[in-house]
């Protein structure tokens, strides 16, 4: 009898530890997905996963601001996340928002066409690029536009707009 009342003082105090450590866990249970992300109508190609979390679809922050055209920052000291806007380049979609231009995907996955009104200005040849990668791109009139890809986002360089008269 005296050695049951050892073992099951063992097993009790071995199961309330095992229960002690798991309420003081911080681990969650989710999953991840790979959503198409939509802005102003253009599949934006995203690099991460999303994570599903009761309900609740998380983005990564850097990357999805990348999308909407903001360089990120994060400050350790003060525990915070700073926006900035990326102000010598252009996302796609806001440069074609901003023109009346129509951009349109062709069937091979990251290659766009520049249209005006029917005309094509310039194609986009983003199919190869990696995050950081910069490519050019020719004009009808031969002006060079330089492209970049940053955080799953296709961006143009501004002033190269400019000059081929589409301002931004």
């Amino acid at each position: 009898m005296k050695k049951m009342i050892i073992g099951l003082t063992v097993g009790m105090l071995i199961g309330s530890s095992t229960l002690a450590v798991a309420a003081n866990s911080k681990s969650i249970l989710a999953s991840l997905a790979k959503y198409n992300i939509v802005v102003n109508g253009q599949v934006k190609e995203t690099v991460s996963s999303q994570l599903e979390y009761k309900g609740t679809t998380y983005l990564p922050i850097r990357e999805t601001a990348g999308i909407f055209g903001y360089n990120t920052q994060f400050d350790a000291k003060s525990g915070s996340i700073s926006f900035t806007t990326i102000k010598d380049w252009i996302t796609l979609s806001e440069f074609e928002n901003l023109n009346a231009i129509t951009i349109v995907s062709t069937k091979d996955e990251g290659i766009y066409n520049v249209t005006k009104k029917g005309k094509t200005l310039f194609l986009i040849d983003a199919s190869k690029l990696k995050d950081g990668d910069e490519t050019t791109s020719v004009d009808s009139d031969g002006k060079v536009i330089h492209i970049k890809k940053s955080l799953g986002a296709i961006y143009l360089k501004k002033a190269d707009i400019d000059k081929i008269g589409l301002y931004v």
